[in-house]
């Protein structure tokens, strides 16, 4: 998406939850899976994990029920991302354990 790939992710998001609600409309699953998928990625890069994790673990369930081959790269997305998140943890672990010597 073009506001994604300007750093604009207001604006991506904005625009993944539009598209997010017509294909709920439609009952459309495969492309609820497929969007919140993108939204995952979108909130990733802005930094926001957990949101991120939400809408990754969403789109796996869907795609499982769907018996899609996409869920083989939401578990990779899935994957990465619980690994930033550990290592970010264990960094502030480490910056609390430093910083009171």
């Amino acid at each position: 998406m073009i506001h994604q790939d300007q750093g604009n992710y207001e604006e991506a998001v904005k625009k993944y939850n539009q598209s997010l609600k017509m294909k709920e409309e439609l009952g459309n699953k495969s492309g609820i899976a497929i969007t919140l998928g993108q939204m995952g990625r979108v909130l990733e890069e802005k930094g926001e994990y957990e949101l991120a994790l939400k809408d990754y673990y969403t789109a796996l369930e869907i795609f499982e029920e769907l018996k899609s081959p996409n869920r083989e790269l939401v578990r990779k997305w899935i994957a990465g991302l619980e690994g930033k998140r550990e290592k970010r943890s264990l960094k502030t672990i480490i910056g609390k354990i430093w910083g009171k010597r």
